[in-house]
């Protein structure tokens, strides 16, 4: 219990840090654009609008608001001290992985409203897929935060290689059937999963390269740029 206490304190202070004084503003434009889409999927029965009130709202709110996680020390000129604390080579993972709980949450609720209200799918490869584009845009923020100097420049960043992804991000991962035949069809066994792995070895890549500058403090102290 005693963990778990802190565990919850950690998240909700990464999340007050990203979120600073507007988590009523943000929660409200989340709320707004989910309750839009997911409305608007209910009417039309439109798989593709049901798929963005999962990325959606991440890539409009959560990309914005992760832009900052580095650069609020830099401005703060206290980047030293936060990566020089116990446990500070792994404080903004930490923060990116708040925030991106949240996503997962609000997203495997959404996944599981359309399973009830639109008709049946498989919800596995839906909750997979859910996983793997959140940890793909935590990725993709971590690497520019630790290249870039400015939460503008990092969000720019970010959006541009997410359109570079786009055609995976958006890939609907909705299945009939059963798993049996999931499984037992390599065609439609490769139009599940391609993209998840497409976006996992992206995410992967995109984060080795991140934490190798995350473990080298002297990079960013820098003002940021490509070296």
């Amino acid at each position: 219990m005693r963990a778990a206490r802190v565990l919850l304190a950690r998240l909700h202070l990464s999340l007050h840090l990203l979120l600073q004084r507007s988590p009523g503003l943000v929660l409200a434009i989340d709320a707004v654009l989910l309750l839009a889409v997911m409305g608007y999927a209910l009417m039309e029965g439109a798989w593709t609008a049901f798929w963005m009130a999962v990325v959606g709202p991440y890539l409009l709110l959560g990309l914005p608001l992760l832009s900052d996680a580095i650069a609020l020390e830099r401005r703060a000129g206290c980047l030293d001290l936060a990566l020089s604390s116990p446990g500070g080579s792994h404080y903004f993972e930490r923060r990116a992985a708040a925030l991106g709980a949240s996503a997962l949450v609000q997203g495997a609720l959404v996944v599981i409203l359309a399973r009830i209200l639109l008709q049946e799918f498989l919800v596995a490869p839906a909750l997979l897929r859910t996983v793997v584009v959140i940890g793909f845009l935590l990725a993709v923020v971590l690497f520019w935060a630790t290249r870039l100097a400015t939460a503008g420049a990092i969000a720019v960043a970010s959006v541009a290689t997410a359109a570079l992804f786009l055609p995976w991000l958006v890939a609907l991962p909705i299945h009939g059937g059963s798993y049996v035949e999931l499984l037992e069809t390599p065609r439609r066994l490769a139009n599940a999963f391609v993209p998840d792995a497409v976006l996992l070895a992206a995410a992967l890549l995109l984060y080795a390269y991140a934490r190798r500058r995350l473990a080298r403090p002297e990079l960013l102290l820098r003002s940021g740029g490509w070296s």
